[in-house]
């Protein structure tokens, strides 16, 4: 019964908080934004929270995870970035800068640990 109450409450969030997002969004968990502005989620985003992915800003700042990319429990998204295609975000991450495509970063802040080959097979 909480994953269908969290199903719900992350639809209304996100109706909410006027999210754009693209096919196959998939939120496990429970997410929660802070701010305003204009939020993007890409195809195939997945976001995984077992408490909270923090989107953090405010005013007109722009947030994209773009098609592919995945964020991990607890991670911090501060406000104008850009998180790349295919690129995996780590549990508890703050993501401070854009983050290229294709890459493993976490940590606080977060840093890049290791680079994904063959993403243009991936699409």
């Amino acid at each position: 019964m909480e994953n269908l109450y969290n199903q719900a409450r992350n639809w209304l969030l996100l109706r909410y908080k006027h999210v754009r997002y693209g096919r196959a969004l998939n939120i496990r968990g429970r997410l929660l934004i802070h701010g305003k502005g204009e939020i993007r989620l890409g195809d195939h985003v997945t976001i995984y929270s077992h408490y909270a992915v923090n989107l953090i800003g405010g005013g007109r700042t722009v947030f994209q995870v773009m098609r592919g990319a995945f964020v991990g429990t607890e991670s911090d998204i501060l406000k104008g970035i850009t998180v790349g295609r295919h690129s995996v975000e780590g549990a508890g991450s703050v993501v401070t800068k854009d983050v290229p495509d294709g890459g493993i970063w976490a940590g606080n802040p977060a840093r890049r640990i290791r680079r994904l080959e063959n993403l243009e097979r991936q699409g």
